[in-house]
């Protein structure tokens, strides 16, 4: 279903945040891993359901609902935990400004969900 250099993409994506986490950039590492899973979560809705959706990932299943979509509870679960993650992060804070906004707890907590994420959808979903 997901195309093969896609994924490649994801996972060297993935490579470079772990390589910033191992240098202690946590911003640099949580940012990308953000950037990560919110490609994956819009690839896979766009593959799958063939529909973009909107930037707040906590109203993305009832968008998706209003467009007359059912998703599973387990990509339901993922987005949610995204959502939560991004916004207990404080990324949206200093995203856009350019300020460092995580710490070590928040990188790995995104890389964490970042393999999760990649695992459930790029890989299972083949």
């Amino acid at each position: 279903m997901l195309k093969r250099n896609y994924k490649e993409k994801v996972k060297k994506l993935l490579e470079d945040a772990e390589k910033a986490l191992n240098v202690q950039a946590w911003t640099s590492a949580s940012g990308s891993y953000d950037s990560a899973i919110e490609g994956i979560l819009r690839y896979y809705i766009k593959q799958k359901y063939n529909v973009n959706v909107g930037y707040n990932w906590k109203k993305v299943p009832e968008e998706l609902e209003n467009k007359g979509i059912k998703i599973n509870d387990k990509l339901k679960e993922l987005i949610l935990e995204f959502a939560e993650l991004r916004y207990t992060s404080g990324r949206s804070i200093g995203y856009h400004a350019g300020i460092s906004w995580a710490n070590e707890d928040i990188a790995r907590k995104y890389k964490k969900l970042a393999l999760k994420i990649y695992e459930e959808l790029l890989i299972r979903n083949k």
